[in-house]
């Protein structure tokens, strides 16, 4: 059970590095949280997953309803959460009432990890207070496996680029290049021009060059993929204990359009 707030308590299931190991047929997963195209560290809860649902709880979600249904009349805000692992920050927008897509680069991650902690905890919150049933309908969420570059193009082909309002993401951005794939990849799915999203992880990953102060320096620098349509960076929540890292969580939007931005096609 990990707290993210007084009113709210998500189980999430584990797995061991042995266990890791044997489902992805790979045993440096055993020593190591990173192998470079084969694992991205999906079965571990990193503190900044943690630190973003307790923000998400806080900040851009209300309460979650006693009984979330999977059918709604309302139009749900759509959310994505890339590199999502356990998903927790994702979770906290689904039992809002939001619709969530999970991304992880494994799909063994999504299998063993994402899709039973969503099914659990919507299940959990379907029957607080009710004898549970068989009609619990499933939650509204999809889940996509593979890296960001093939997620652009697939969201392309289901037409849901530019249709996310929320896109969350935590500890992804430990090095240069998952930096510049994970922007490139926020504006594939964001909206335009509303959309938002909020990334957590350490100031610096020492060694490996990325962090949180680099993806700010890099959103807020020039545009060098060919679109216009810039976006800004700001910090909006900073966790320190003196003892370890400085944690944050940036916000990303779009710039304020100009000149030819609004002509530009989506």
């Amino acid at each position: 059970m990990v707290t993210i707030s007084d009113r709210l308590h998500l189980v999430k299931h584990s797995i061991t590095s042995e266990q890791a190991a044997t489902l992805l047929n790979q045993e440096k997963v055993e020593k190591s949280d990173l192998i470079p195209g084969q694992y991205e560290g999906g079965f571990k809860l990193w503190e900044g997953s943690i630190d973003l649902a307790q923000f998400a709880a806080q900040t851009l979600f209300p309460p979650p309803p006693p009984r979330p249904s999977s059918h709604s009349t309302t139009t749900r805000p759509r959310v994505m959460e890339l590199g999502c692992g356990h998903g927790l920050p994702g979770l906290v927008a689904l039992l809002s009432g939001c619709e969530v897509h999970f991304q992880d680069y494994n799909k063994e991650v999504l299998e063993q990890l994402t899709i039973p902690n969503a099914a659990t905890n919507w299940q959990l919150q379907c029957t607080t207070g009710t004898p549970a049933t068989n009609k619990t309908p499933a939650p509204p969420a999809r889940y996509f496996a593979g890296d960001w570059s093939s997620l652009s193009l697939l969201i392309e082909t289901l037409q849901l680029s530019g249709t996310y309002d929320i896109v969350l993401s935590a500890e992804t951005v430990y090095s240069i290049d998952s930096v510049n794939s994970l922007v490139d990849c926020i504006k594939k799915c964001m909206k335009y021009p509303g959309g938002k999203a909020y990334i957590s992880g350490k100031a610096y990953y020492f060694g490996v060059g990325g962090g949180t102060r680099v993806l700010v320096q890099q959103t807020n620098g020039s545009s060098s993929d060919g679109s216009r349509r810039r976006m800004v960076a700001e910090t909006v929540a900073t966790f320190q204990d003196g003892a370890s890292n400085v944690r944050e969580i940036i916000k990303l939007s779009f710039a304020a359009a100009g000149g030819d931005d609004d002509d530009e096609d989506q």
